[in-house]
């Protein structure tokens, strides 16, 4: 694995998602749930040693700082174990590790219901009083 370039690799924790990419010869698709695992793993943690080392240089030791990370997850995964699948490579990859105490990593939303989160509370627009915002997530 280490040669290949993989891209778009967490859908496939999800093992019916990996089978329909093989189904459709989807290329650079992990070869087993566990591969794709490690490569989530891989690239969250170095996203999560960013994250640190940025707000550390700013405003100091990470240790003493509340965090919470909260991820979302695809509407498309089919399996209770999927998640748990992500959630095991967030606390892998570092996430609410470095001081249980004060960091925390937890799984709160689907992709859409994040999404639609993000319109309320930065709305491209302003609304108005009886406007309604509808959000679609299509596969």
């Amino acid at each position: 694995m280490n040669d290949e370039i993989f891209e778009c690799f967490k859908i496939f924790l999800d093992q019916s998602c990996l089978n329909v990419a093989r189904q459709q010869h989807v290329p650079d698709v992990p070869a087993t749930v566990d591969d794709a695992r490690k490569l989530v793993t891989d690239y969250l943690r170095k996203i999560y040693e960013h994250i640190r080392l940025s707000v550390q240089q700013v405003t100091g030791p990470w240790g003493d700082k509340k965090v919470e990370f909260v991820f979302s997850i695809p509407t498309t995964w089919k399996t209770l174990d999927t998640p748990n699948q992500f959630l095991r490579a967030i606390k892998d990859a570092g996430f609410g590790s470095d001081s249980p105490s004060n960091h925390s990593a937890c799984l709160e939303l689907t992709e859409a219901e994040a999404a639609a989160v993000h319109i309320v509370t930065n709305p491209p627009v302003i609304f108005e009083k009886e406007d309604f915002v509808l959000i679609c997530d299509g596969k």
